[in-house]
């Protein structure tokens, strides 16, 4: 009765769910019931392969599946273009970008293979982590979707890589066919120095000169000989080479922006550039501090070129995490919230945990510990606690961190329980609450392991914007 009445008020009936195989999937003999002929019922594809297509009277019926995420993809994929065809407009797809995966599944799949994936660098992308096939904020937290098509769908991602030939010889890839463009590139570090030579930098006493001002000459220079330093690299004609280093704490922070005109892109001479400023770095402060520490080094934006503007911040803040359990401090149970946020933290935003600490759902002894790590030196830039957010009476972590910021940033969890929704409700069931002690922020997460690492994937965003205007780092609004 459902389709007759589609049929007698529109130009088109979408269904969702009873497309499957169950044995209460009925949609393809309603179909029929209503004198309409089923042209397919199952796409090489996935998610969505349950997906039907029919015509009941001249118009046209589109059965999609249940499932929340193969509704997004086959949605796209096919009621998208039918939709724009029937209203008389054009049916090309949105631009888009070619990407390598930085993990491979390894499964052969014979199928054109739809799946959401975030990105972690320019021009590589991460399968994103879904929860089940219900799952709605997985693909509403991701950076866009990829789409390998069946004859690549069971091929390794090694095989394609542009520096090897057909017999898996190195080259030198051919860019005389490009076109020039201007192109720009930004890359990041962090080095890890220490107290002692953070004191002498701001004092200027080292013994070999201006740390700071070496770390720049040296990074200028090692951008300029990375064809020398990286195999198969094409010598470019810079035309700006610009090094930011200053101190954060006990780290050096260095960043590099490159610009050429050219046919291939300046990455590897940002990278280079940070690099070398980085070793210049160690070397100018290991009399004082030998165990000087590279923490990271990554690429953050480019511009130019065929895949156009891509940024990927990274982070590069300290992060502490508070365990709040009585079962999990008095050894009743594991603590499996701990290094699920540690690895969470990783690769959201390449981040090093530098605490974590186990604590009884006790207020005092929860602020005293905040209060000790945001006003101690080396503070880190955010602190996540789990557990204790609840309804129940020893639920007190909320009022344990209001006890101890100076200013509350109640939007930060708003948005990531309004992401939840419509899927997953109980989101609002969690009081946490987050705010500002000093230079830190401290975001209470549920004690569910994985309803936490949900929660921080739900803001991870936003969070290194806010911590870098909580740094003062940040020059520009998004």
């Amino acid at each position: 009765m459902a389709i007759s009445l589609g049929l007698g008020g529109s130009e088109a009936v979408v269904l969702t769910g009873g497309v499957s195989k169950g044995a209460y999937d009925f949609v393809p003999d309603a179909v029929r019931a209503e004198g309409g002929d089923v042209l397919f019922h199952r796409l090489r594809a996935r998610p969505g392969q349950p997906t039907l297509g029919a015509i009941a009277g001249g118009k046209p019926i589109i059965g999609l599946p249940g499932n929340p995420l193969a509704v997004l993809t086959a949605g796209r994929r096919v009621l998208a273009p039918l939709l724009k065809r029937l209203a008389g407009l054009a049916t090309f797809d949105q631009p888009a970008s070619h990407v390598t995966l930085d993990a491979w599944s390894g499964k052969p799949l014979p199928l054109t293979w739809w799946r959401p994936v975030t990105l972690t660098a320019p021009g590589v992308a991460r399968l994103a982590a879904l929860q089940g096939s219900g799952d709605v904020c997985g693909p509403a937290m991701s950076d866009g979707f990829i789409e390998v098509p069946p004859e690549r769908a069971d091929a390794d991602p090694a095989a394609k890589l542009s520096h090897l030939d057909a017999d898996g010889r190195a080259r030198m890839v051919d860019v005389g066919g490009k076109p020039v463009t201007d192109r720009r590139a930004v890359a990041e570090g962090r080095v890890r120095v220490g107290a002692e030579v953070a004191a002498a930098i701001r004092s200027n006493s080292l013994k070999k000169g201006d740390l700071l001002q070496v770390a720049r000459l040296g990074g200028i220079q090692a951008a300029k000989r990375t064809s020398d330093l990286v195999l198969l690299c094409h010598p470019l004609p810079l035309s700006h080479i610009d090094i930011d280093a200053r101190l954060d704490d006990d780290d050096v922070l260095l960043t590099a922006s490159v610009r050429t005109a050219g046919q291939t892109g300046v990455e590897m001479e940002a990278l280079a550039a940070v690099a070398g400023a980085a070793l210049n770095v160690v070397d100018m402060g290991k009399s004082l501090n030998p165990a000087i520490e590279i923490v990271s080094l990554r690429v953050v934006e480019k511009t130019g070129g065929k895949s156009g503007p891509t940024t990927c911040r990274a982070a590069g803040f300290r992060v502490a995490i508070l365990t709040i359990s009585d079962s999990r401090t008095a050894g009743a149970a594991e603590d499996t919230a701990t290094p699920l946020l540690v690895e969470a933290l990783q690769n959201f935003f390449s981040s090093e945990v530098i605490a974590t600490q186990l604590v009884a759902d006790d207020r005092k002894a929860i602020a005293d510990q905040l209060r000790d790590w945001a006003t101690g030196d080396g503070a880190p830039t955010l602190i996540l606690t789990t557990g204790g957010t609840g309804v129940g009476p020893r639920d007190v972590t909320p009022e344990a961190t209001l006890d101890v910021v100076e200013r509350t940033h109640p939007s930060l969890l708003e948005l990531a329980r309004a992401r939840c929704l419509p899927g997953k409700p109980h989101a609002y069931l969690s009081r946490g609450v987050a705010g500002v002690l000093g230079k830190t922020l401290i975001v209470n997460l549920p004690g569910s392991p994985k309803g936490a690492v949900d929660t921080l994937r739900l803001i991870a965003d936003v969070l290194p914007h806010t911590l870098e205007t909580l740094r003062g780092e940040e020059q520009s609004h998004p």
